[in-house]
């Protein structure tokens, strides 16, 4: 659930800065020159102008002070951007107004489904608490869109759904079935826009001052740094994250998850096994007998009645999961067209001037053209390709598109991956509660009922062949969530 709050974490960036955008394609519209006067310090202008439709909906956000001025807010945005059809800053604008109206009270509407995780709802409250506290570093509007975002709304109908959400299966519907189509056709109109704007021009000037306020703003000795260049270099990793995130979640939605709770909490309840006091001793350890579950654990529990349906296909994974599959081949087209974007990026002058600064993305050694292109080229095929292992050349197939065919028996049920065989040694050696040892492997995986995955590593025929490409993956950055996932049932 503490994914569900990073995306509200970000809708609030955005809203806040992120889509103050200057448009590219009104040229001929009135304009507001931008105020360069810093107190009675003038700064030099950055030569730039903003659309009267940009001027307007920068007032708009900076008169936000209250969680009651930003629905009427959101919605003259939403309005200004249907004035403007041509016009990119005006998209932008209204494209998150809109996402950020699906999202009102989310934070409330989730409760009934994180409260019962005792560990996550404890993180989730000390994560919001925390941002919170610091409402003071932030502009004004930006913490009356984090009130927006969390505080209950129970008269609010927000597409088809009014209230708390009362099961998993609810909410990944509402998500995959309500929310991503409508995000998925303002993608597609930015992309739309993005593809006739001239590569080397700002497609916005960043201001800062949305995201620190306006009295900051104005105490800034630097034009520089106060507003910087967004790139359509930079907006195409942006549609590249957006829609990353929509193949993760429908690929979440399509597995039954309605027992998530209860399988965490039995965690819990099994790894701290009430004892006498023993005060000498720390809080956790001084009430409980630690006994933590390790996969052969985990393994008898999800072999209970009570998880029988738990992460099996739900009937809608028919729909989802290609859905997954084509929003995750979009998102890295568009990453390698924003890498290639950045490399010619990073050949200007004034690096400091932009957002992010072409360096900052080609400099990395990791993460680099090759290896992105290298993620395409495995994600975009609907048979097996060939993996080539960076560090020693070894060379296996590997199927992606296994992972989101609905008809692919052995993803019908992911229980079924989990390891079968594990180390056989004591959890502990000795019983002096000093001097006794850990045995750090127990309960360690060694053996797996389907070591091919589910087709995506086929041929595979053993499981000692299984961790050696799995050691493969996991030192190569191209697929770095296929590593993670495969990780889970380790």
């Amino acid at each position: 659930m503490k994914n569900v709050v990073l995306v509200l974490a970000v809708l609030i960036a955005i809203a806040g800065g992120v889509v103050f955008v200057k448009s590219q394609q009104q040229k001929s519209a009135p304009t507001t020159v931008i105020n360069t006067e810093i107190g009675s310090a003038p700064i030099i202008s950055v030569g730039e102008v903003a659309p009267e439709e940009v001027a307007e909906m920068n007032a708009i956000l900076y008169g936000i002070r209250s969680k009651a001025d930003v629905p009427g807010a959101l919605q003259k945005i939403i309005e200004i951007g249907g004035r403007y059809p041509q016009s990119s800053a005006a998209h932008i604008y209204s494209m998150v107004a809109k996402s950020s109206t699906y999202f009102q009270g989310i934070a409330w509407r989730l409760r009934f489904l994180v409260e019962p995780v005792d560990v996550g709802y404890i993180g989730v409250i000390s994560w919001l608490r925390a941002i919170k506290r610091n409402a003071d570093r932030r502009a004004p509007h930006l913490d009356a869109l984090f009130d927006y975002f969390v505080d209950p709304n129970p008269e609010v109908d927000l597409l088809g759904q009014k209230g708390q959400f009362t099961s998993l299966g609810q909410f990944q519907d509402w998500m995959a079935g309500q929310v991503a189509p409508r995000i998925t056709t303002e993608i597609k109109r930015a992309r739309e826009l993005l593809d006739n704007l001239a590569e080397d021009e700002p497609v916005f000037l960043f201001d800062v001052g949305l995201v620190f306020g306006a009295e900051e703003a104005l105490n800034m000795g630097s034009q520089t740094i106060r507003f910087r260049k967004f790139m359509p270099a930079h907006m195409r990793g942006m549609l590249a994250n957006m829609q990353e995130r929509m193949g993760f979640g429908y690929f979440l939605a399509s597995y039954r998850m309605e027992e998530l709770a209860k399988f965490l909490n039995t965690l819990t309840t099994r790894s701290l096994v009430a004892k006498k006091s023993d005060f000498q001793r720390g809080l956790i350890s001084n009430v409980f007998d630690i006994h933590l579950q390790s996969p052969k654990e985990i393994s008898a529990l999800l072999k209970e009645s009570t998880f029988e349906k738990f992460l099996t296909h739900r009937k809608e994974a028919r729909t989802y999961l290609p859905l997954a599959l084509e929003s995750l081949r979009s998102a890295v087209n568009d990453r390698v067209l924003a890498y290639q974007m950045m490399e010619r990026l990073a050949q200007l002058p004034n690096q400091n001037e932009y957002f992010i600064s072409g360096d900052a993305v080609t400099s990395r050694t990791v993460f680099t053209l090759p290896v992105i292109q290298k993620r395409l080229r495995l994600i975009e095929s609907n048979d097996p390709v060939v993996f080539n292992d960076r560090v020693t050349n070894a060379e296996f197939p590997l199927h992606m598109a296994a992972l989101f065919n609905p008809d692919n028996k052995g993803m019908q049920d992911l229980k079924r991956l989990y390891p079968n065989e594990f180390v056989n040694v004591a959890e502990k050696e000795g019983n002096d509660p000093k001097t006794f040892k850990w045995n750090y492997q127990y309960g360690m995986a060694t053996g797996w009922p389907d070591p091919t995955f589910a087709g995506v590593l086929p041929g595979t025929r053993s499981s000692e062949e299984y961790k050696k490409k799995l050691i493969s993956l996991s030192r190569d950055a191209s697929l770095p969530a296929l590593t993670y996932w495969l990780r889970l049932f380790y």
